[in-house]
């Protein structure tokens, strides 16, 4: 026989009238439902999640509300191209039956697209003046959950609400400042959920319920809360970024990474606090934190932030801008970092960010003297102050600079300067840095084996301490080197998954130079057509960006591709307007092409710019597709 018991947590007596039962009456079986275990001996628990929704098709999640939603709209169905949004909703409710029913009755009069909405800006959407059973409404339930809590648990469950997403019991515990014993409580009323790898998590409902409850405790105890989170969080960052060792330094990085949503929330809560001690002693472990894990969108935004603080809002400004050069959005960059060296006071390492910053885009203009001093300006400022991290990133732009313009032994030197200075500090990414420059030199000297070992050496530590961008640049390093041994096949993989990365990253400047050279392996296998449109979507990159060297190699590729359709007089044409370029490294290419076309016929209507050739090569090939 079996008994089944409905929310067994609410029946008096209910472990030992349970126990007595099964004991007098060995042929029962019980099956009870409740929000905690009720410790009976033989009890074994099943915890039930929340309902699925697949990728595409039908799902239990979709069929419950698909079911719901026809009583209030017969002709309800959900569209392939809403299965997405759908699948949002789902996970906002974490598949819960009851939230999904009472979410699926508002379909007659909202979208799916606007349940969406609201929902995440608030869960009152669930509130159903329908229900006349308190048990058939979200706030019912939880209600009843919260008349079941000890006052100690109330609190706890209360605080525990400041969390965004997953947390540990070291947070917990010092944030909420809740004891082990009373959130093992909340654990048990399936209030609080493991999440994997030592970290549970609230429900989202569960979360803004108890916020609720949390608001009514005072003014005092929120802010109390909410400070001692962003401290908690912010310190985090600071102690990882300036003195977890090498060794644990990537583990360390990747606690960090899983703690952003934790980060950005006590970010903002010290902005609104105005705790500008806090910010300032974190500001720049935040932002090598972000850089060293390639969270270039993250950072536009944090760093976005409206503060009411001047010298704080333009050290903000500073690294937004250096964020906004690697996002690929060069004009924003260069006005807020004209802005803060135009500022009559603001800190000096405010400064050193701008001058950085300028250094970048005259980097990517291909303007050398510009780019060298200003990069030589923001390692003078950050050496006058003692930031070796800063130095060290200063050292390495230099290296990219003076191997871009092949001045090798400068190079050498700043390739050295910054190796050491990562050394010093314990800083893996300008270790791994360092050998990415290291390998490109040694491959500007013919010296294979040593760029390949350099390489693969900065492998090796991006394993340890993950950057997407700097793996992007690897794999793009590595195709060239495929390209030098004869491999244009595995250059292309190289060079596609440097592209797949940076695309990924929003890291335009290394998606196009990825483009350039996927269009040069096309060339070297042989296929024009795949050439041409790598080639040619490249050089839209590099134009929108001003990316000097990047039109330039682009330049020389396509003239490539026209020798190559026997198109001699189209090939002279492009490269006419090279001649009078700074080619840096590509000056050995240029004159070895001039050797292929020596001969050919010279063309006189070559345009006066760089830019105006190459829109008008995309544009004929646009029309190509017209088929005139």
């Amino acid at each position: 026989m079996l008994l089944v018991v409905d929310n067994a947590e609410t029946v008096a007596g209910r472990a030992r009238l349970l126990g007595d039962i099964v004991a007098s009456c060995p042929s029962i079986s019980i099956l009870a439902t409740s929000r905690e275990p009720l410790d009976v001996q033989g009890e074994a628990l099943v915890r039930i999640d929340g309902l699925e929704a697949l990728t595409s098709g039908s799902s239990p999640a979709l069929e419950l509300f698909a079911y719901e939603a026809r009583l209030k709209d017969p002709s309800f169905a959900v569209r392939e191209d809403q299965l997405p949004v759908f699948r949002k909703i789902t996970a906002l409710l974490e598949g819960s039956p009851l939230a999904l029913r009472l979410t699926a009755k508002w379909i007659n009069v909202l979208s799916l697209e606007q349940i969406l909405t609201r929902l995440v800006q608030s869960v009152e959407l669930l509130e159903s003046p329908e229900a006349s059973d308190q048990r058939q409404t979200m706030r019912g339930v939880f209600d009843g959950s919260w008349r079941f809590l000890t006052p100690a648990q109330q609190t706890g469950l209360a605080r525990l609400s400041i969390f965004i997403k997953a947390f540990d019991i070291a947070a917990a515990t010092k944030i909420a400042e809740i004891d082990l014993e009373t959130f093992a409580d909340l654990e048990r009323k399936s209030l609080l959920v493991r999440t994997g790898q030592g970290r549970f998590a609230m429900h989202a409902m569960v979360r803004e319920f108890a916020r609720e409850r949390w608001t009514t405790m005072g003014a005092g105890e929120e802010e109390h809360v909410r400070l001692t989170h962003a401290k908690y969080y912010l310190e985090a960052v600071r102690t990882v970024m300036e003195g977890a060792p090498v060794a644990e330094r990537g583990a360390s990085l990747e606690g960090l990474r899983q703690d952003y949503p934790e980060i950005r929330a006590a970010w903002l809560h010290a902005v609104d606090a105005g705790a500008n001690d806090l910010l300032k002693s974190t500001t720049e472990p935040l932002c090598y934190f972000l850089y060293v894990r390639s969270m270039m969108r993250e950072g536009v935004e944090i760093f976005g932030t409206t503060i009411e603080n001047a010298a704080l809002r333009r050290h903000f400004a500073s690294i937004r801008a250096n964020f906004l050069v690697h996002q690929g959005d060069v004009e924003a960059a260069g006005v807020l970092a004209s802005s803060v060296l135009t500022a009559e006071e603001g800190p000096e390492l405010a400064r050193a960010h701008a001058n950085h910053v300028l250094g970048n885009l005259a980097h990517i203009r291909g303007d050398f003297e510009q780019a060298d001093a200003r990069y030589n300006a923001a390692f003078d400022i950050r050496e006058s102050i003692g930031d070796l991290r800063g130095c060290c990133f200063a050292s390495l732009s230099l290296a990219a600079l003076h191997l871009l313009f092949s001045r090798r032994e400068t190079a050498r030197h700043h390739i050295k300067r910054g190796y050491r200075l990562a050394r010093q500090i314990g800083e893996p990414f300008g270790m791994l840095a360092s050998h990415v420059y290291a390998g490109d030199l040694a491959a500007t000297e013919n010296r294979v084996e040593d760029a390949q070992d350099n390489y693969e050496m900065s492998l090796r530590l991006e394993d340890s301490a993950p950057h997407s961008q700097f793996r992007a640049m690897l794999h793009r390093r590595l195709g060239t080197l495929f390209v030098l041994r004869g491999d244009p096949g595995s250059a292309l993989r190289h060079h596609e998954e440097a592209f797949d990365l940076a695309r990924e990253l929003g890291d335009q400047r290394t998606a196009a130079h990825a483009l350039i050279e996927i269009g040069k392996d096309w060339r070297l296998v042989g296929n024009i057509d795949r050439a041409l449109q790598n080639l040619l979507r490249g050089v839209r990159f590099s134009m929108t960006l001003g990316i000097q060297s990047c039109l330039q190699r682009g330049l020389l590729e396509l003239s490539q591709v026209a020798l190559m359709r026997g198109d001699v007089g189209g090939a002279r044409r492009l490269v006419s307007v090279l001649e009078d370029a700074d080619l840096g490294e590509l000056r050995t290419d240029y004159e070895a092409l001039l050797v292929q076309l020596a001969g050919g016929e010279s063309a006189s209507f070559a345009p006066v710019t760089i830019t105006d050739l190459l829109n008008e090569l995309i544009a004929e090939a646009e029309t190509d597709t017209l088929k005139l």
